[in-house]
């Protein structure tokens, strides 16, 4: 009888040890520590990839008490503008390790927090981007599991109420140059973008546009074109004559595009510029006869206006001045001969500001008329 109350208080003790055990990991307690501002991040970088490695440092996860075998899943949700639910765009979930305080930027770099699995909702993450800029609400969700998969605790960060910035929300992947509708020489079409933060590869894709009744998209997607999904890696700036599989033919009309390849959990995301269209200049079309003769029009009576009506100047501005005739007869004579076009020349204002083919000709129409405009202009040749 003294052995089996033995045995019965030996058993009641393990109970209460392991009951004991148990209650210790539901303690487990998360706390979520958002960095404000989000330090050098880009929306892009953030929609697609707010938890892993060679993300900014721009949250702490703090778990206490330390040495719990957990198991971490952290949610990054979404809420569209005027809609009551939120969705999940982001997921990831670690391996089971020792519970600990440690950032987003020590996810799957740490060798003590390691990725499990991830996911992420493509559709979501195009929308986003398509956006450019935070839209809607943005909820960061952080639960704690035990290795039974009993959650222990979680924590949430409302993005939108707490009003958490970026450096650079509205950042999205835009072609500097060319500007739509401008004309340049084919041997001297440069491509300049937009950096974002996040992009490991930028890539190119460009096509001729034979017909007006083509969309932009429609004469990029088409099949054969002269730019066909070529790498630059992180530059920012290539002329277009490096990238050809064919040659440029004057008076075409090219379309082109550039993507931006951003890693994220499930592999990769692209974000897209906007189309742009340019023209290729033929110097022997009407529209480059009418810029060459307007120009050898214009550059004349303001010649003869300075040689026979000279302003009242200091010496040093007599000496500006004639400096500036001798340049716009050099510039005269080529254009009588065809040895240059408007192609061949840089116009810029005062101001500093470059113009393109179409303000150039609706300012030759002035200037023709009134040649003393010509004081805020500057021509030079390439």
């Amino acid at each position: 009888m003294m052995k089996t109350r033995k045995s019965y208080v030996f058993l009641i003790l393990f109970i209460l040890f392991n009951v004991s055990l148990l209650n210790a990991q539901k303690n487990v307690k998360v706390k979520i520590n958002v960095f404000e501002p989000l330090p050098e991040l880009s929306f892009a970088a953030f929609v697609t990839n707010p938890f892993i490695q060679g993300t900014p440092r721009i949250f702490q996860i703090q778990l206490l008490p330390h040495g719990v075998d957990v198991v971490v899943v952290g949610i990054l949700n979404w809420q569209r503008p005027g809609e009551g639910s939120y969705q999940p765009m982001v997921t990831f979930t670690t391996k089971p390790f020792k519970s600990r305080n440690f950032y987003n930027d020590q996810i799957n770099t740490d060798p003590d927090i390691q990725i499990d699995d991830s996911d992420y909702d493509s559709d979501l993450v195009e929308e986003n981007l398509k956006y450019g800029k935070p839209t809607g609400q943005y909820k960061l969700l952080i639960q704690v599991y035990d290795l039974n998969n009993n959650l222990l605790d979680e924590d949430i960060v409302d993005l939108g109420i707490k009003g958490i910035g970026f450096v650079n929300p509205a950042q999205t992947l835009e072609i500097i140059q060319p500007l739509a509708g401008s004309y340049h020489d084919p041997g001297g079409v440069i491509i300049t973008w937009s950096e974002v933060l996040g992009v490991t590869d930028f890539v190119i894709l460009a096509n001729v546009r034979t017909n007006k009744d083509e969309s932009l998209e429609e004469a990029l997607k088409k099949g054969n074109p002269i730019v066909d999904n070529k790498s630059v890696g992180l530059k920012t700036s290539v002329n277009l004559r490096e990238l050809l599989d064919r040659e440029l033919v004057p008076g075409q009309e090219i379309v082109i595009q550039v993507r931006g390849i951003i890693p994220n959990p499930g592999g990769e995301n692209i974000l897209y510029s906007d189309i742009v269209n340019f023209n290729i200049t033929d110097p022997n079309s009407t529209s480059g006869k009418k810029v060459s003769d307007e120009m050898i029009i214009l550059f004349e009576r303001i010649i003869d206006e300075m040689k026979n009506n000279p302003p009242d100047v200091s010496a040093e501005e007599q000496g500006n001045l004639d400096d500036f005739i001798l340049t716009l007869e050099e510039l005269l004579r080529k254009l009588r001969n065809g040895e240059i076009t408007f192609n061949d020349m840089l116009v810029t204002t005062k101001s500093g500001g470059t113009l393109t083919y179409p303000e150039f000709i609706q300012l030759l129409e002035k200037l023709v008329q009134y040649p003393n405009l010509i004081t805020n202009i500057n021509f030079e040749e390439k």
